[in-house]
């Protein structure tokens, strides 16, 4: 063998021996026009640790075991001319693997190149804190109890089974939470978003994706640009805002405010007050709370569509209802009641006429002012 050829041959061996105690896989391999390599690393560490990912591009799965080890696969995909590129790359990669105490961190320069796109699997003590931020992957995080924020330039985020504080954002991707022990923070550039069994509060923000939240303990909030929003089967005050879509809420234990720019309205068995607004769809509304001292004030209104109120029939409240007629004198607009209610008729200007009903319901209580524009209004007892 010549003197060259022997150095060569040392030089490998050299470098194969420093990957090998580095952790990262010697095997490179080729898959179309990518260079595919893998690195395992295992920390041990203790309870209550934190795992932060930065400056990463791809996908992201954690999840919770009962080890007191923190054990990281990373798929690196590489889009890269030759073989020898990618053991460099490869070996730039342990820069990126730091442990400092109980904290792992992965992440850096050597994964934040745009011909890099990394797949993690990693398992965590469940107490573990993470703090995940990705170019555009998707995120998942299974059976963790420390808080969770993640992050991703536009890929989708799952939770599931997790506790602790939960905050997740997204450039556009879908955001799924099933089982959620923490209060819940997600926002969206335009994704839907689907949250089911929360044991505290909910606060949504997005674009104009719909919005979706069953079987929560706790305030909701909802904020988004366009989108449909149901709230179903929720203990605790709901308000939500969209600039157009329908809002459907079901089955509330406590009050609600739902406005939009102009989709319908519907808000069946609220145990509650109802504050609702809409620029030109329908609203219908049930409330079906039992103990009338449970503020349970009544605001809705509506730029042109009908309004239909279920009541109990015990409940105690002072009404107002008031239709506004412009422009559509042949349209026999009304006000119907199933509570006697004082009508009258009238004129604020010579292009609107409106209809008005005033009563006491049970003595009069807490205020019920119900308006609508070229709409109808309808008031009903509750069937027993």
């Amino acid at each position: 063998m010549s003197r060259k050829k022997k150095v060569l041959v040392a030089a490998a061996l050299v470098l194969s021996t420093a990957l090998s105690a580095l952790g990262i896989a010697q095997e490179l391999r080729q898959e179309g026009k990518y260079w595919v390599g893998e690195v395992q690393k295992t920390f041990k560490v203790e309870k209550n640790g934190n795992l932060i990912l930065d400056e990463v591009r791809g996908e992201v799965v954690v999840k919770a075991w009962d080890k007191n080890e923190v054990s990281i696969h990373e798929i690196k995909k590489m889009d890269i001319f030759t073989k020898a590129e990618a053991e460099a790359a490869m070996k730039n990669t342990e820069t990126g693997y730091v442990q400092q105490g109980n904290t792992i961190r992965v992440g850096g320069r050597a994964f934040d190149r745009n011909w890099i796109h990394s797949t993690f699997t990693i398992f965590v003590p469940a107490e573990t804190e993470c703090d995940i931020k990705t170019k555009g992957g998707t995120v998942s995080v299974e059976g963790t109890k420390g808080n969770i924020t993640a992050s991703t330039g536009g890929g989708e985020i799952t939770f599931q089974d997790v506790g602790g504080t939960v905050k997740a954002s997204t450039g556009g991707g879908e955001v799924r939470i099933t089982g959620s022990r923490g209060p819940v923070t997600v926002s969206t550039g335009g994704g839907e978003v689907r949250i089911v069994k929360t044991q505290t509060k909910v606060k949504v923000s997005t674009g104009g994706g719909e919005v979706e939240i069953l079987d929560t303990r706790g305030a909701v909030e909802v904020n988004t640009g366009g989108g449909d929003v149901h709230v179903l089967r929720a203990e605790g005050d709901v308000s939500v805002n969209t600039g157009g879509g329908s809002i459907h809420v079901d089955h509330l234990k406590g009050s609600v405010s739902a406005n939009t720019g102009g989709g319908d309205v519907e808000m069946n068995g609220v145990q509650g007050g109802i504050d609702a607004s809409t620029g030109g769809g329908d609203v219908t509304a049930e409330l079906t709370l039992a103990d009338f001292s449970i503020r349970h004030k009544v605001d809705i209104k509506t730029g042109s569509g009908d309004i239909r109120l279920t009541l109990p029939e015990k409940i105690p409240a002072t009404v107002q209802a008031t239709i506004n007629i412009k422009d559509r004198r042949g349209e026999d607009f009304q006000i119907s009641s199933d509570f006697p209610l004082k009508i009258t008729t009238g004129n604020t200007d010579s292009r609107v006429r409106t209809i008005l009903a005033t009563g006491d319901l049970n003595g009069g209580g807490d205020p019920m002012d119900l308006e609508t524009t070229n709409g109808n209004i309808r008031i009903l007892k509750a069937q027993k």
